[in-house]
């Protein structure tokens, strides 16, 4: 069969109608609509993104801290206090001891002496005050400045 010889004519026109098929798929494609994909229509909520919740150590450290500003804040205002009514000079010379360590007489009276019952002025006596008012005996920071941030205010006696 390989030696046999085909009509010329047989070819060309086997070859014609390959081509017109080969042309002819790429236009058959084209008519042809698209398979739609299906479309998702359910709607999904999308739950909304909660604040992390601080751990309980971190939680704990933070709400210390704002005690402790609290604290610091509340210090700083009774020294402040304190410090409008301090007679340094009267301190001094009222108590002897205080002048020869040579410590600053407001510091000494806010550390040590409001708690010892020293008195920071010639018009505040800390021991009539406790005298007149004994629950204020337990108050820490000592008689003066219980007078100066609660005993003015609620109208206590000062002897």
């Amino acid at each position: 069969m390989s030696g046999e010889k085909k009509p010329v004519g047989k070819v060309r026109s086997s070859r014609v109608k390959v081509a017109r098929k080969k042309v002819a798929a790429p236009a058959v494609l084209e008519t042809h609509e698209p398979v739609a994909e299906p479309q998702v229509t359910e709607q999904v909520e999308i739950a909304p993104v909660a604040e992390p919740t601080p751990a309980p150590a971190a939680e704990q450290i933070a709400l210390a801290l704002q005690s402790q500003a609290g604290i610091v804040e509340q210090e700083a205002e009774k020294e402040r206090r304190a410090a409008i009514f301090f007679d340094s000079q009267w301190y001094l010379n009222a108590y002897p001891d205080i002048r020869e360590a040579g410590v600053d007489p407001l510091e000494h009276f806010l550390d040590y002496g409001a708690k010892e019952g020293r008195n920071p002025n010639a018009l505040f006596d800390s021991l009539s005050y406790l005298r007149v008012n004994p629950d204020v005996a337990g108050f820490g920071p000592g008689p003066f400045i219980h007078y100066i941030c609660y005993g003015f205010q609620e109208g206590r006696p000062l002897r």
